[in-house]
């Protein structure tokens, strides 16, 4: 870009924001709501709108002179080169523009600012570079992506990640509809958005043939002492499933502060014309669902000494158990005498417990799926990540389902 323009470009850019946009703080101080478009003579708001509206045309003009420079610089601009501002970082590493996959040979990097601090990013620890040099040669039938420790960067695992697909356009695509059609209310459409997304997840992780040769991988991992995971990475599936958990159970503790918010504002809790539930029924689904979770547990246990009767007994244990929860606790809510849109207190209660409903469906999804694998003898003690997964899952289900119905069942007892 011409260095002259690019001045000029950044000084009425920034001269025209302030001006545009410091003198509105002031108004609103004075009084002035936002988005108005007119307003009376005499209220002392003139001569700083005046000086934002000069400020906006600083502004476009300074925008308007950087698409010149954007026109001029390609045209007649000197070439950048690979790294024209003697940056740092690796992105900077690559030519200019970077190959697609990025570096042909995994970089060594032992500082900070690498490209200031080494002279070589092939250099370091025999054994490193060593690792490095041989995934730039194998494997070649799959992508394959290096873990490694969060701390010293120590290699643990190689793993292979997906290949190209539509199935994430597609997925996109459905989100857009979905959020779209909310704007407009078309909540038909919406239902068709979320249809969309579900087929596009569907497709993105149907399982496919794994390429490679066995040996082949065996050999690399006594050479180089990291595992080889066609089957995907422990390390990346279980923070996921983690993550997951976590968003799950902030979702629901937004409905728990919205219980107790609701209940401070009432002095009666629940209201007089709410009589008061009965806790049998929720004592009932929370053991069941204690003893689901537990049932998973002892299913992974079998996987991990290669019983796949074990895997399969627990796991079917597991799915009845969490379905007979889910069935207990719908049972308790038909029972109710009042609907959701009764008062305050029984959309919350309707709430919580219908989200505490539906993870555990998914849960119960989840259960089904690893069933299946089970009995197609896709889990050893080698390969038992969907096993883990679901277990997991099932523990923050859990935890979820025993705070939402003890906040439901016990708090208005105790208090």
């Amino acid at each position: 870009m011409n260095e002259r323009l690019g001045r000029w470009h950044f000084w009425l850019a920034f001269i025209g924001f302030n001006l545009a946009f410091f003198p509105q703080h002031i108004l609103g101080l004075m009084g002035m709501p936002r988005r108005v478009y007119t307003y009376p003579s005499g209220l002392g708001w003139d001569g700083y709108n005046l000086a934002s509206t000069i400020g906006a045309f600083i502004l476009a003009a300074g925008i308007l002179l950087f698409v010149v420079n954007l026109f001029y610089s390609a045209r007649r601009g000197e070439p950048a080169g690979d790294n024209p501002w003697g940056a740092d970082s690796l992105e900077w590493a690559t030519t200019s523009p970077p190959p697609s996959y990025g570096f042909a040979v995994l970089p060594i990097v032992h500082t900070r600012h690498p490209l200031w601090d080494q002279e070589e990013l092939t250099e370091g620890d025999p054994r490193i570079k060593n690792l490095v040099q041989s995934l730039g040669r194998w494997p070649l039938t799959w992508r394959a992506a290096l873990t490694t420790t969060p701390f010293d960067a120590r290699p643990v695992e190689i793993f292979r990640v997906a290949g190209p697909s539509i199935w994430p356009f597609i997925a996109a695509v459905g989100l857009i509809v979905v959020f779209a059609s909310e704007i407009w209310r078309q909540h038909t459409l919406t239902l068709t958005g979320a249809l969309i997304m579900l087929v596009a997840f569907i497709g993105w992780h149907r399982r496919e043939p794994i390429p490679g040769d066995l040996e082949e991988e065996r050999a690399f991992e006594r050479e180089h002492g990291v595992y080889v995971r066609k089957r995907g990475s422990p390390v990346v599936i279980r923070n996921a499933t983690l993550l997951s958990i976590l968003i799950v159970l902030v979702a629901m503790a937004s409905l728990w502060f919205s219980y107790f918010y609701i209940r401070i504002e009432n002095p009666a809790w629940p209201p007089e014309t709410v009589p008061r539930a009965a806790p049998v029924f929720p004592i009932i689904s929370s053991v069941l669902i204690v003893l689901a979770a537990a049932a998973g547990f002892w299913a992974r246990r079998g996987v991990l000494v290669d019983d796949n009767n074990r895997l399969r007994i627990g796991l079917i244990t597991a799915f009845v158990l969490g379905l007979g929860a889910v069935i207990v606790q719908i049972s308790a809510l038909v029972r109710l005498n009042y609907g959701w849109t009764f008062n305050a207190y029984a959309s919350i209660f309707y709430l919580l417990s219908g989200v505490a409903i539906a993870t555990a469906i998914l849960g119960l999804l989840l259960f089904l799926r690893v069933l299946f694998g089970a009995w197609r003898g896709e889990y050893s003690s080698a390969h038992f990540l969907g096993v883990e997964v679901a277990e997991l899952f099932w523990y923050g289900i859990t935890a979820g389902w025993l705070i939402s119905f003890g906040i439901l069942y016990l708090t208005p007892v105790l208090t």
